[in-house]
């Protein structure tokens, strides 16, 4: 069965696809992806074009990166942030047009981006960063602040994920205590940013200008923590992303206990990925080392 003959018969099985065909005048529609979190189906609307119906693989999901987390919260979450950033100037992000619920299961309609199939652009990454960075942060607090500012946030979520961490492993990943993480990280606090956290080629699109897709993992907070992530989850070039960067918004506050804690964060994230969320036994033992590597690095230099 090839791939397009996937898609219709999964399209087939889909009652809520078919009925939202049906009430928002969509046709052509097709799965595009499936995520831990989300189904991806691309379709032509009646009135907006060519769109992304966006549908939950569960209404909430309770994993050990993010515990209780509804997906209806993260689509409004999504529709603000495109609002405020394109009130703001910043148009490099998929309009939100419809956010809403069919028989209690929350769906999305946005703007489908085109790939332009050319390698995502590290320098033209880095500027479009500078740009995000210069929106003032919204008014509403995002999903994964958690209600925190990020000095807090980051070492409670490490001290929580390294804790199913050390359960899934059986091993013991030396994790400071929070309030000594916490000072390290106020020494950076800067004017707070609106942050993407999840910089790499799925969620971005074109070569230039490129717009940034996916904004569930935003919070606001200082700028090495976007740049420090992007260190050591991304796959664009670190050079040219720093170098696109600094041409438009200069240097930043930084410190290297800050750099390891973010970076902490990030790979701790990953691993619990690997280990729980989507198994993948390889990929794993490389996040795993590298938790631990920055584990014992941060031990010296706090």
């Amino acid at each position: 069965m090839g791939a397009d003959d996937e898609a219709e018969r999964q399209l087939d099985g889909g009652p809520m696809v078919s009925a939202l065909a049906r009430s928002h005048g969509l046709h052509s529609a097709r799965l595009l992806a499936r995520g831990i979190e989300s189904q991806v189906w691309r379709a032509t609307s009646e009135q907006y074009g060519q769109v992304v119906l966006k549908l939950p693989v569960n209404l909430s999901y309770d994993n050990v990166n993010d515990p209780g987390v509804e997906q209806a919260t993260l689509f409004r979450q999504e529709q603000r942030l495109a609002a405020h950033l394109r009130h703001h100037g910043f148009t490099q992000v998929p309009r939100a047009f419809v956010v809403d619920e069919l028989d209690g299961h929350p769906f999305m309609i946005s703007e489908y981006i085109e790939s332009d199939e050319k390698p995502v652009d590290g320098y033209e990454v880095g500027l479009t960063l500078a740009a995000l960075h210069k929106v003032p942060p919204p008014q509403f607090a995002t999903s994964a602040q958690e209600g925190l500012a990020a000095s807090q946030l980051i070492p409670h979520r490490i001290t929580r994920r390294a804790h199913v961490f050390n359960e899934i492993t059986g091993g013991l990943l030396p994790v400071p205590p929070v309030d000594e993480m916490t000072a390290a990280l106020l020494a950076v606090a800067d004017n707070d940013r609106l942050l993407h956290l999840d910089v790499r080629s799925a969620n971005l699109r074109g070569s230039g200008p490129v717009v940034i897709l996916d904004w569930s993992n935003s919070i606001v907070g200082p700028v090495q923590l976007e740049l420090a992530r992007c260190r050591q989850i991304s796959d664009i070039a670190d050079d040219e992303l720093a170098a696109g960067y600094r041409s438009v918004a200069g240097d930043y506050r930084h410190s290297r206990a800050a750099e390891v804690i973010f970076r902490l964060d990030a790979a701790v994230m990953l691993a619990l990925v690997f280990l729980s969320e989507a198994p993948d036994p390889a990929a794993a033992k490389v996040a795993c080392a590298q938790a631990v590597e920055l584990a014992s690095r941060l031990r010296l230099v706090l």
